[in-house]
């Protein structure tokens, strides 16, 4: 989920705000107004295990290497789009296939 685009069908927006115990007194998304934006989003973010939990853990390379140039290098892909049609097909070997996959 995102603060500009919605992907998510009503099922699963139901279970987060099921799963809220501030919804609607000090947690509130209005999401049909979000859905309506539908503004594109790419979610570039850690990797690791136990998100959100006690023991969450980064795979420290990926989150700390990959993530900050790959998200440099989308950006500028998106400034110059010439230039996406060939790193579409290029991002895995200049990135390399992650090692987890």
């Amino acid at each position: 989920m995102s603060f500009v685009a919605v992907s998510d069908d009503e099922e699963g927006i139901h279970a987060l705000s099921n799963n809220n115990p501030a919804w609607g007194t000090k947690h509130y998304v209005n999401y049909e107004d979000i859905r309506e934006l539908n503004i594109p989003v790419i979610n570039i973010g850690p990797y690791g295990v136990d998100a959100h939990k006690k023991l969450e853990r980064a795979e420290i390379t990926y989150s700390h290497e990959i993530v900050p140039n790959l998200t440099s290098r989308v950006i500028e892909l998106l400034f110059d789009r010439d230039e996406t049609e060939k790193a579409e097909k290029s991002v895995i070997v200049e990135l390399g296939e992650p090692e987890y996959l």
